[in-house]
């Protein structure tokens, strides 16, 4: 070969792998599909040529359901696989037009120039359909099988003007269609319209109209948060009277938020959840200062007039329209795993799940600080080992093994601290 055409090869190779490089920083290393970064700068752009040219564009935000615990029961093979599969159907349905990124973990996300809501929708449902046919075999012979969420928003029939409003309301979507029960497809358009439901007297009209929703939307969200601040006042004061209750609601609803984001709930569900913690006790207002600050043991009368404190604390609370599902679950919160609470004895999965986590993170913070007036306080060990021995009776066994989950991961317990036996037992049993 002469020195030229050397050359021109050394400068190909060179062009060839610059190109390789640029490639795969924009490119995600499992999947193959693109990153989180490209998918942004993308979506600039193709919003940007939609409202030049006056067509639309829609955004899919798609979510694996129950990701982490697939993963922590059969190991990261198994969710790679998924991971895989779900990248693999998106470039098959897709035009080439479209771009298809993972967004990040299990997220994934389309971008559909040209394509509408119905569209969108369309594609959205072919994609959730599929997903449930999709089966696993584990080395133990066990079968996995998997659902996705999706949230959708599109311009123009949403109100979008830069690309951080189009990806904020597709995750808006997503998440309302996770807290609607997962498995679900939602539009950003029927979150407005449930917000529209709660005001009927406004008639929408035009992109000013859309807009002031949208600032409604945010007032109401405002509005809840400063009723649970003022809350925190009383419960402060309910709890001041104790000190060893003192801060007892604020570390309820903190566990709370742990144990939701390790089931991977909506951030939604998350809110509702740590709402519902913080307010769990708040019906023991009602409740005689004699009973509640009583040192020995409560009689058969005086803890009958305790037992009322969810029921007092629902009552509370469920006049204000915007908790109404924190009511329910502080109704709930001292319902058994196996039927054998109060108030109503409910039983299993028809305890709501906020209620489940609040029980557990109630009576591990009373083990470990919040019953020290009339019981000796716990090691998290020893209050950890009484979660999971009473998993499957008193508490939700998936509950149970999503908080000890997060108590190793905060380092409060030891990776081999705790009896996994008997919480794989129970969580078996659960499944049966």
């Amino acid at each position: 070969m002469n020195k030229r055409n050397s050359n021109r090869s050394c400068r190909k190779s060179s062009s060839d792998g610059v190109a390789e490089g640029l490639e795969s920083h924009v490119r995600d290393g499992l999947t193959g599909l693109y990153n989180h970064r490209f998918f942004q700068e993308k979506c600039a752009e193709e919003l940007e040529r939609a409202g030049r040219y006056r067509y639309p564009l829609s955004c899919l935000m798609i979510d694996i359901d129950h990701f982490g615990q697939v993963n922590d029961r059969h190991g990261l093979e198994v969710g790679d696989w998924a991971l895989k599969e779900l990248a693999g159907f998106l470039m098959v349905h897709v035009r080439r037009t479209d771009t298809v990124a993972r967004f990040g973990g299990k997220k994934f996300a389309a971008l559909l120039p040209h394509v509408s809501y119905a569209g969108a929708q369309t594609l959205a449902e072919r994609l959730r359909t599929s997903m449930l046919k999709l089966r696993y075999t584990t080395h133990e012979g066990q079968a996995v099988t998997w659902s996705v969420s999706v949230g959708i928003s599109s311009y123009p029939e949403d109100p979008i003007d830069q690309k951080g409003e189009m990806l904020f309301f597709a995750e808006k979507a997503l998440d309302r269609a996770k807290a609607k029960g997962h498995n679900q497809v939602c539009l950003y358009d029927e979150v407005g319209k449930e917000f529209d439901k709660e005001v009927p007297s406004i008639k929408w009209e035009g992109s000013q109209m859309t807009e002031l929703r949208r600032r409604l939307i945010d007032i109401s969200e405002m509005s809840k948060r400063a009723y649970i601040e003022a809350t925190k006042a009383l419960i402060n004061a309910l709890e001041a009277k104790d000190r060893h209750t003192l801060g007892h609601a604020a570390r309820v609803g903190q566990i709370c938020v742990l144990v939701a984001q390790s089931m991977e709930l909506s951030q939604e569900e998350i809110r509702i959840f740590e709402h519902a913690g913080l307010l769990h006790d708040i019906g023991k207002i009602c409740v005689d200062d004699a009973i509640l600050l009583k040192p020995s043991a409560l009689s058969s009368g005086e803890y009958e007039e305790m037992k009322e404190h969810p029921l007092l604390g629902y009552q509370i609370v469920k006049p204000i329209k915007f908790l109404s599902e924190e009511a329910n679950i502080i109704l709930h919160h001292h319902e058994w795993f196996d039927g054998k609470g109060y108030p109503d004895g409910l039983k299993g999965g028809n305890i709501p799940l906020g209620a489940r986590i609040v029980s557990a993170a109630d009576s591990y913070d009373t083990m470990r600080l919040a019953g020290a007036r009339y019981q000796r306080i716990m090691t998290s060990r020893e209050a950890a080992g009484e979660l999971i021995r009473c998993s499957g009776t008193q508490f939700d066994p998936e509950v149970v093994f999503h908080f000890v989950r997060c108590l190793v991961k905060k380092g409060d317990l030891d990776p081999s601290g705790y009896d996994q036996t008997k919480l794989n037992e129970s969580m078996k049993l659960r499944a049966a």
